[in-house]
């Protein structure tokens, strides 16, 4: 099953969708399946089928939804969209108004099969490991499904995609207690893992499935008046982490990882959070590159933990929302803390050292930033060793707010749209907010400086309408942008866009191209119908005739706009978040 991240929330509710999910050879419903309404922003709501097969999703707001049916790894049925898409561009969207859509079948396929068995180093079988197939094929590739052993080890994982005259292909990918996650093959990466054909309602025996022994790790943790009981153990190797907890003595042990370079560390409040074998950050690692290594020995030292302690100098009466990260000064760990309603803190199981503090306070109406000092740079703050620091008096700044609507240029809201402020300083962070279903957004955190600020929309399937993306004040060429700088704590509202509609995709306004006698059904950007070097998105975004030479040769007023600027801008993907170290 894929992968959803927006839950969707609306103001005005609009439609219903019911049916039914059926076998698709016997006809008979297939009880027990959640099926989902996914929107083309990715949000969704859910129903699970009765025993009779039936469903209703009610009071969706009126979008186009794709309907999927997926059954758990219980029942021996792949995925499938509406009405037999594997994948979600594959589904048929339908657009829910006040008419209610009912009455769908949904036929699922007969499922693909594998089965085997799963043996330990020593041959032994395994229970209880799970057994996850992946798909190799793009038909297969979404599907991850799996199945626990029994207590002999063997295995059968159901509902495996697969199209009905043509096999699709698997890897195994094995989780066992005790073991290090693994492919079949004996092998730690995906890539270098054989692979079966499985067919449409067959089952295709692997065999037996014998699994690395991987490392072992042990050792003891001590703190300045003896053992430490009851601290958390991490143990790293060969991508892949095992926690454990220290014994009463202090001890712990750690097994099934792969080999590689092992890197330990511990964490327990009173204590400092410690990296082997007595640092306050990632450094030395012990090898342990062979299978079946047993690493003993690997002691740590923990010191009494330190504490950065402060209050918000703010008049507010609950803070209770904000929180703080602390950062060593190389910026390779940070350890957090909340914040209480009185607007106190206190960030434990540190180090003595020095620390830059970042404030999480945009839902209280003020900046998420590190603390700064009065020219701008990062505050360092000291706390010593095994005791607290100097109470931390923390005034914050007032974070600045745009807000207003996104609509297309027919009037209608656009939901899901990323309006986007871009500071253009690579040491303030963006900022981002998706437009509701009334085309409502809201960015806040803004600080005191001037921002570029876009809105745009990312159409998932090449059959979803489309927008231009637009720079404020309505500009489709970045270079035209006017920046917007809001001050602390005000509020700019009516900052509203309007996103002119692209169902082909081709960076042009659909109403447009009419206009100019262009093709808005297909992608037509890089064509040049009259000659004149430009092609028909540069045109767009000079605002020329793509049918029509200048007299002087001339496109947007001579020198206005460098030739050729139109014809990346459209290029650039996705602006990303500017990521904090």
């Amino acid at each position: 099953m894929s992968a959803w991240f927006l839950v969707w929330a609306a103001t005005a509710r609009a439609g219903d969708v019911s049916g039914t999910v059926v076998h698709q050879v016997t006809g008979e419903p297939v009880a027990g399946v959640t099926v989902y309404a996914i929107d083309q922003r990715l949000g969704y709501a859910a129903d699970v089928t009765d025993d009779d097969g039936s469903f209703a999703i009610t009071e969706l707001p009126a979008n186009p939804y794709r309907i999927l049916a997926h059954p758990p790894e219980t029942i021996d049925h792949p995925d499938q969209y509406y009405p037999a898409g594997w994948e979600y561009c594959d589904g048929r969207a339908f657009v829910l108004d006040d008419a209610p859509v009912t009455e769908l079948v949904l036929p699922l396929p007969p499922g693909a099969r594998l089965a085997g068995q799963v043996l330990d180093p020593e041959g032994a079988p395994v229970a209880d490991a799970h057994v996850q197939a992946v798909g190799v094929d793009p038909i297969a590739r979404v599907m991850r499904n799996g199945a626990l052993t029994d207590a002999d080890g063997h295995f059968e994982i159901l509902g495996l995609s697969a199209d009905s005259v043509v096999s699709s292909r698997y890897r195994l990918e094995v989780d066992a207690a005790g073991l290090p996650e693994q492919f079949a093959g004996q092998v730690y990466t995906e890539d270098d893992a054989p692979d079966w054909d499985a067919d449409q309602d067959q089952t295709t025996h692997v065999g037996t499935v014998t699994l690395l022994p991987g490392i072992a790790v042990s050792g003891s943790l001590q703190g300045p008046d003896g053992p430490v009981a009851g601290a958390s153990v991490h143990v790293y190797s060969g991508g892949q982490v095992q926690s454990v907890v220290s014994d009463a003595d202090g001890t712990y042990a750690a097994q099934g990882l792969p080999p590689g370079d092992v890197i330990t560390w511990a964490s327990l409040d009173g204590y400092g959070l410690t990296y082997y074998p007595d640092a306050d950050r990632p450094g030395e690692s012990l090898p342990a590159p062979d299978e079946g290594t047993s690493l003993t020995g690997v002691d740590l030292s923990l010191p009494w933990e330190s504490r950065l302690v402060g209050v918000i100098d703010a008049d507010r009466d609950d803070w209770s929302g904000g929180s703080i990260l602390v950062y060593n000064d190389s910026y390779t760990v940070g350890v957090g803390g909340a914040v209480d309603a009185d607007g106190r803190f206190s960030v434990g199981r540190l180090h003595g050292g020095d620390y830059r503090v970042y404030l999480y306070l945009e839902d209280e109406g003020y900046l998420d930033d590190y603390l700064r000092l009065d020219d701008g740079e990062r505050r360092v703050v000291s706390v010593p060793d095994d005791d607290d620091s100097d109470e931390l008096v923390v005034v914050p700044v007032a974070g600045g707010v745009l807000e207003g609507t996104v609509t297309d240029d027919a009037g209608d809201p656009v939901y899901g749209a990323v309006v986007f402020a871009d500071p253009g300083d690579a040491d303030v962070q963006a900022q981002a907010a998706v437009s509701d279903h009334d085309g409502r957004y809201r960015l806040e955190g803004l600080s005191a400086l001037p921002y570029t600020v876009e809105a745009y929309v990312t159409a998932y399937c090449a059959d979803d309408g489309g927008f231009v993306k637009t720079w404020w004040p309505g500009e489709v060429d970045e270079s035209r942008a006017t920046t917007l700088s809001p001050d602390a704590g005000e509020t700019l509202g009516g900052v509203d866009f309007v996103l002119a509609i692209d169902n082909d995709h081709d960076g042009m306004s659909d109403a447009w191209e009419r206009q100019v006698g262009l093709d808005p059904t297909r992608d037509d950007s890089d064509e040049d119908p009259d000659g004149d070097g430009y092609n028909n998105l540069a045109e767009y975004l000079l605002g020329t005739d793509p049918t029509q030479q200048a007299e002087d040769g001339c496109r947007g007023g001579c020198g206005a706009v460098p030739a050729g600027q139109g014809t990346w801008l459209w290029a650039l993907g996705l602006l990303g978040w500017r990521r904090r170290p």
